[in-house]
């Protein structure tokens, strides 16, 4: 076979390089982001730099001390968060809860009583002071709704006779009392709580709703130890049920 001959005038072709295709997501990672682009489930944390997982912001808190974040913010312009960076400054376990207390209301305009409260939720979101404690000691309330009007229940309080009917086991003195709405007593003695080491307080609001019905909310402070949180829990929740039997007879 005859050999081509090459022609000097004739130019060769010139050959380009392309530039590779990027090559697709592989097929699985494609339809896992679509699935959680409908579904609605949030990406993977992104790295850092270094490799690491970027941390997630804290979520916010929406309760401390028992006082939602929304109460605080109405009584006092702020939720939660903002609190617990003030008091996070001012280093409330080094200067105490007084002197907390003192600051919120001079340097922040808090009204004194949101601001104990205030430094108590504070104190029980950093694991300094127990649930339930309070400056003066733990406190535990019940509270019943009753289908009697407010002054029967009030009554059924202040009286002697009518209280000897269904308070039992317990031995109290009224200090103050506002008809039909509350009483102050101090606890002497009584079931599971004796007078030792310190008589405790209770404070007893009765809220009329309507004619024929009212709450009655009991709350004992003072309590020398945690343990004596769910005892008093225990007998109130007793006291009120009997109670609201005598009532009904």
């Amino acid at each position: 076979m005859p050999s081509r001959k090459h022609n000097p005038g004739r130019r060769k072709p010139r050959v380009t390089k392309s530039s590779p295709k990027a090559s697709p997501a592989p097929k699985k990672k494609r339809a896992a982001k679509k699935r959680r682009g409908r579904s609605g489930e949030p990406s993977p944390a992104r790295r850092h730099s270094s490799g690491r997982r970027r941390p997630r912001p804290a979520s916010p808190v929406a309760r401390a001390g028992g006082v939602s974040t929304d109460a605080v913010r109405k009584a006092t312009g702020f939720g939660w968060d903002h609190w617990l960076s003030v008091l996070d400054a001012f280093d409330v376990k080094a200067h105490g809860h007084k002197a907390a207390a003192e600051f919120l209301a001079r340097e922040h305009k808090v009204g004194d009583w949101w601001a104990q409260m205030v430094v108590v939720g504070y104190e029980q979101a950093r694991g300094l002071r127990q649930k339930h404690q309070k400056t003066d000691g733990f406190s535990v309330s019940v509270s019943r709704t009753l289908d009697v009007p407010a002054v029967r229940v009030f009554d059924a309080w202040s009286d002697e006779l009518q209280r000897a009917e269904w308070l039992t086991g317990a031995w109290i003195t009224i200090r103050k009392a506002t008809s039909p709405k509350s009483l102050r007593l101090t606890w002497n003695a009584g079931e599971g709580l004796p007078a030792e080491p310190r008589a405790t307080s209770v404070e007893v609001n009765i809220y009329a709703k309507g004619e024929d019905r009212c709450q009655v909310s009991v709350q004992h402070n003072k309590l020398a130890a945690a343990s004596d949180v769910e005892k008093m829990r225990a007998f109130w929740t007793r006291a009120i049920e009997a109670l609201r039997a005598m009532l009904g007879r």
